[in-house]
């Protein structure tokens, strides 16, 4: 389900659950208009909400069970309960009090459970109050909590039990994870337990965190099985029908821990157990759970639709061996997950002796290995010890491991940065780590780079790198997290293969802020080795190649660079002011004067800037950059592309070409050199130009459209609208995709379908002038000559206010068929240096003026070759 579509449904279920039951029907009749999947999906929802609420999260069970343990805990204390001396209240739940007791026949503690005395006279709740005891006791397990015997007062029935000593899972874990010697050996003390229930014909139902506790030594007790099924077999025949039918479509157990079948009301058994397990045991290896909700409502389609967070993305020290186990426990279908706890244990033990193995193997090669060995105070530790882990790498992933489907790795994605505590997010410096080292690893030419533009939008904390890699067709991705602390910084890292998953590389950096440079140093070389990629000097020198020593500077580079990425006037013009601090700090900041140059260079576009004023700043500081660093491919570029601009099409041309010679991954360089082409007449190469563009960085809105604008201007009109189409998949509402695919319809004589696209593309754009012109040519192909009278006459007064453009009236006029007119408004463009000259000769839409001297004339002007 849709992000889009989960919001709808949640808007619908959250206005039927405020109206009376009697009133949803007709509610829904109306809301859903006829879409059936809405309404069944609200429905279930709903159903389930409703049995959430009047189960788990009743007043009549929470609620009131709290309520007499604060009224009676105190008053119980002291009092006998049969033979046992009540000592302490230990908890309250919705199935009764449980409280500390003293045996006074044997001497020993025991846990009493109380069914509630307002429960008494329920004689379905004292059935299954029975049922958890019977059930419980024919299980003699060491990893189940013993049941001593089951009795009733004149005052109350109850359950006395193993008073096991220690903290529940949910109290050892209180929001950090668990080391994973321990999840491994916890869970498998649980598997054990289930094994033996489950050979019993007995599902617990409600195995969560707090529901296993575990002493100082290490064991696991399960306790609670008052919501415990026994399977129709084991059970006396008069008992099948109320054990197994409590009552039609109720949802037993607690709600973040329950299987998919568990949430749907379904039949269950064994499986749904291991499904919980495998929730607490996502819990053990987060801190978190996987699956979990503002509403009860949302937690369940979470459980029954959603995917958890790739663990190995909050935790780097879970194996992918453990992550794989873990993931397989929480299939939702059932089918697929494992079909015993047995064999879940098998799998538990086996990778808990392959983890002895290691460690002792470990143990015995290096015997002296200090316990703070990762700990550097100095670059040169730093790298020596990178080199000698990367050589180590090289020698290994030589042999194959790091290959995808038999060849070596080809393309990585640089994920933004996460901080391990969600409140001291410093969202600049972890998408600065991501930038520079996206910058570092450019510089090798046998590998391709995902640029910062094309994964700077998964910054969000709960994104999964898997899926990352997937959408960005890469064949590894590289993610960390950074926690900072005072003036200390810990970058923890791993490289991980897309195809299997597997971990190539995982490592963890402790250093001062003002060694920054030397875990980047580490890290950057570490991934070149893990790729397995031989480097030149030169790309050697690249890799670890520093633009400044001040550590200052740096992170005022990247708050810089930050904001640039938003690409809204506020943020650029925010960004242009960490940029001017940065070279304070440090005047030979290279990067930072190029990051200056992009910033003024796009502000036009963005912020309400006048290129006049703007674009001679961006060339000065793109000049200044290369005078520092000559090798920076990001400032020719830049210098191209306002040499471009300017006319100047020789210039633009050599610039482009240094730029592409000193990094030919750089998918900007193609983009905008494919744009230069387009507008000198060279279609072909331009072409050629946007499909690597699109191999580098292939989920590029702008390079996407691009594609399908110059197979439009290549007169290829089919491929353009499927490209464009396509295009418009990823995101419906980009405009540039729109105003392209309305030139293709034009061509095609698709004139509603043109004008349709050229509305939306209007309405996207906020009222572009240019696109209200194309939209008004689109009324004189309709055969709508008012709507397009209207249009002309609102341009004429737009431009007399200045706040529409002479090649707006350029555009209309000829759509009109008017030359004269056309002509007259395409000279004004030009002597303003319109953007708009530079379509003329290649453009279609300009056809019906090619045969005028007029034209040829415009061209020759602008330098554009004939």
């Amino acid at each position: 389900m849709s992000p889009a579509r989960w919001q709808e449904v949640e808007s619908l279920l959250q206005a039927a659950l405020e109206r009376q039951p009697a009133e949803r029907g007709a509610f829904l009749d109306e809301a859903c208009a006829g879409d059936d999947a809405l309404r069944k999906e609200v429905e279930f929802l709903l159903a389930s909400s409703e049995q959430v609420q009047s189960f788990i999260e009743s007043p009549a069970l929470e609620d009131a069970a709290a309520l007499i343990a604060d009224e009676n805990g105190n008053s119980m204390l002291g009092r006998r309960i049969g033979a046992y001396q009540i000592i302490s209240l230990l908890g309250a739940g919705g199935m009764g009090e449980v409280y500390l007791a003293q045996d006074t026949r044997l001497g020993r503690k025991a846990a009493i459970k109380l069914l509630p005395t307002f429960f008494i006279k329920d004689e379905e709740r004292v059935r299954r109050f029975k049922q958890e005891a019977r059930a419980a006791s024919a299980l003699n397990h060491p990893n189940v909590a013993t049941i001593y015997e089951i009795g009733e007062t004149d005052e109350a029935t109850y359950i006395a039990m193993e008073y096991v000593e220690g903290q529940t899972i949910a109290a050892k874990i209180n929001g950090r994870p668990l080391d994973s010697t321990q999840i491994v050996e916890i869970a498998g003390q649980v598997a054990d337990a289930l094994d033996e229930a489950h050979n019993r014909g007995i599902t617990h139902r409600d195995i969560k965190s707090e529901n296993i506790m575990v002493n100082e030594r290490g064991h696991a007790k399960v306790l609670d099985f008052g919501l415990a099924k026994i399977r129709a077999s084991e059970a006396p025949a008069s008992e099948i029908a109320t054990m197994n039918q409590t009552a039609p479509g109720i949802v037993l157990g607690t709600v973040q821990y329950m299987s998919p079948e568990q949430a749907l009301g379904k039949e269950l058994d064994g499986r749904t157990d291991i499904f919980s397990l495998g929730v607490v045991m996502y819990e053990m290896a987060t801190g978190r759970l996987p699956f979990s909700g503002t509403t009860a409502a949302e937690t369940i389609e979470r459980i029954t639709h959603g995917q958890p967070e790739a663990i190995a993305r909050l935790n780097y020290e879970v194996t992918a061996e453990l992550e794989r186990i873990i993931r397989k426990c929480l299939e939702k279908d059932r089918e697929r997950r494992y079909q015993t706890a047995h064999d879940l244990l098998i799998d538990l033990n086996n990778l808990k002796r392959d983890s002895d193995t290691r460690a002792l193997a470990t143990a015995n090669t290096i015997p002296h290995r200090q316990s703070n060995l990762w700990r550097w105070t100095s670059v040169a530790a730093s790298v020596l010890l990178a080199l000698g882990v990367g050589a180590y790498l090289l020698l290994v992933h030589n042999k194959g491991k790091n290959r995808v489907g038999g060849a070596a790795m080809k393309s990585i994605a640089v994920l933004p940065f996460k901080p391990v505590v969600a409140s001291n997010r410093d969202e600049s410096l972890e998408m600065g780590m991501a930038d520079t080292l996206i910058t570092r690893l450019s510089n090798i030419k046998q590998i391709i780079v995902r640029p910062i533009s094309a994964v700077r939008n998964y910054g969000g904390l709960d994104q999964d790198a898997m899926a990352a890699g997937r959408e960005q067709r890469v064949d590894a991705v590289l993610d960390g997290n950074i926690q900072k602390s005072g003036e200390q910084i810990r970058v923890t890292v791993r490289l991980v293969n897309i195809a299997d998953g597997q971990q190539l590389w995982v490592d963890k950096f402790d250093e001062k802020m003002t060694n920054i440079f030397a875990v980047q140093d580490s890290i950057s070389e570490r991934v070149a080795a893990a790729l397995a990629v031989k480097l030149s000097g030169e790309e050697t020198e690249f890799l670890t190649k520093r633009y400044t020593s001040n550590t200052e500077a740096y992170q005022l580079y990247v708050k810089g660079r930050y904001l640039w990425n938003k690409r809204t006037g506020e943020a650029l013009r925010k960004s242009i002011e960490y940029f001017n601090q940065a070279i304070e700090k440090d005047p030979n900041y290279a990067l930072a004067y190029a990051g200056l140059a992009d910033a003024y260079a796009v502000l036009p576009g963005h912020g309400r800037a006048l290129p006049e004023e703007t674009l001679p700043k961006a060339k000065a500081a793109a000049q200044k950059a290369l005078d520092i660093d000559s090798q920076l491919p990001e400032a020719h570029t830049t210098l191209a592309s306002l040499s471009a601009d300017e006319w100047d099409w020789a210039e633009a041309d050599r610039r482009f070409k240094r730029a592409l010679e000193l990094n030919p991954n750089y998918p900007t360089a193609h983009q905008w050199y494919g744009e230069y082409l387009v507008h000198v007449g060279r279609l072909g190469e331009a072409l050629q130009e946007f499909k690597r563009a699109l191999e580098l960085d292939p989920t590029s809105l702008i390079i996407n459209s691009l594609l399908g604008e110059a197979l439009y201007l290549d007169r290829r009109y089919d491929e353009a609208i499927d490209q464009l189409q396509k295009t418009l998949e990823m995101d419906p509402n980009f405009a540039v995709a729109h105003t392209a695919l309305g030139l293709a319809y034009e061509q095609k004589s698709m004139h509603n379908e043109a004008k349709s696209v050229f509305e939306k593309a209007v309405n996207l754009s906020g009222g572009a002038t240019n696109l209200v012109a194309l939209l008004g040519v689109a009324h004189v192909k309709c055969g709508n000559k008012s709507e397009a009278r209207n249009v002309l006459d609102k341009l004429n007064k737009l431009v007399i206010q200045k706040r529409a453009q002479p090649h707006d009236l350029a555009i209309i006029y000829t759509g009109l068929g008017n030359k004269d007119r056309a002509f007259e408004w395409l000279e004004k463009a030009y002597q303003e240096r319109s953007w708009l000259i530079l379509y003329l000769k290649t453009d279609p839409f300009f056809d019906p003026l090619r045969s005028d001297p007029r034209f040829k004339g415009l061209l020759s002007r602008a330098g554009i070759p004939q």
